[in-house]
């Protein structure tokens, strides 16, 4: 179990890497926070969701975070009160420990926020963790736009690949952020009776960086879809072209073939053409003229 304190004036941030029931119990004891949550703080939780306590905000959200090249589902629980807000994970989250160790050098009045109670840096933090998740959807956009010119330079193989995987760091992002919407729109509605009416203005800073997020990640995923059904048609496309190139090189060559074996089987017939010293020219000048009648019926009836 790792813990972090840091200070801003009168708040104090509490921030716990693999909290241990032992250990925290008695650091809640420490700052009057209910132990009826040390099991929610403890225990990872499936999903996003908000609970309320007399004079406390508890939260679980779930945040993507890059790990060894792919995104990972990562869980925070936040306990907020007007003066703490404690912060447990289980995994290491860049974002929130840089945040924690600089928090005593933050001058938050310049960002737009006024107060310095805990919903105010409650709300600091979430845009702080949504720009860096849009920072991260920006490289996956990045990524459509090279797919989208792979496509139309012909080289749909690695296409196949490239939009398989960008559709699965989506479906990450989309997974892990699903729920924040309700649990959000919940703490708003709470937040207010603890904070005041004013919060309203930090309330609307969450849900606006919320919502643009997730509109980044459909469009992301719209154009993904796009991609793949225009992939699928090229290819299929190059499919049927292939394939028709060959049944009409097919429908030639068999009577070509059957021709050439007929005039090679062992036999006299027709004698005067086996015999006939330029035979072979004649046959061959046969299979010739027969081969364009053939490519001639194909063209009237439009099948090249």
């Amino acid at each position: 179990m790792q813990i972090t304190t840091e200070k801003y004036g009168s708040l104090t941030w509490v921030d716990i890497i693999n909290p241990e029931i032992e250990s925290l119990s008695t650091l809640l004891s420490n700052y009057n926070v209910s132990k009826s949550l040390l099991e929610e703080i403890c225990y990872p939780s499936l999903r996003a969701k908000a609970e309320y306590a007399k004079d406390s905000i508890y939260l679980t959200l779930h945040f993507p975070i890059l790990s060894e090249g792919s995104f990972e589902s990562a869980e925070i629980d936040f306990l907020i009160k007007e003066n703490l807000i404690i912060t447990s994970h289980y995994t290491e989250i860049p974002t929130l420990q840089n945040f924690v160790k600089n928090i005593s050098h933050l001058k938050i009045e310049e960002k737009g926020f006024g107060a310095s109670h805990g919903g105010a840096f409650f709300a600091y933090f979430m845009r702080e963790m949504y720009r860096e998740i849009e920072k991260n959807l920006h490289t996956i956009s990045i990524e459509v736009d090279s797919i989208e010119k792979e496509i139309f330079n012909g080289d749909e193989k690695k296409s196949i690949v490239d939009i398989s995987i960008a559709r699965r760091k989506i479906f990450d992002f989309e997974a892990a952020i699903r729920f924040h919407k309700e649990v959000l729109e919940s703490y708003s509605s709470t937040a207010l009776s603890f904070f005041g009416k004013e919060y309203t203005t930090y309330s609307d800073f969450i849900m606006s960086d919320y919502f643009k997020i997730w509109n980044t990640i459909e469009h992301e995923k719209n154009m993904l879809l796009e991609l793949k059904d225009t992939n699928d048609f090229l290819i299929n496309h190059k499919t049927n072209q292939l394939v028709k190139s060959f049944t009409i090189i097919s429908f030639i060559v068999l009577p070509l073939t059957f021709i050439s074996g007929f005039f090679g089987m062992n036999t006299m017939f027709p004698e005067a053409l086996v015999k006939n010293p330029n035979g072979t020219v004649y046959i061959m000048l046969g299979m010739f003229a027969f081969s364009i009648l053939i490519v001639l019926f194909v063209k009237a009836k439009k099948w090249l």
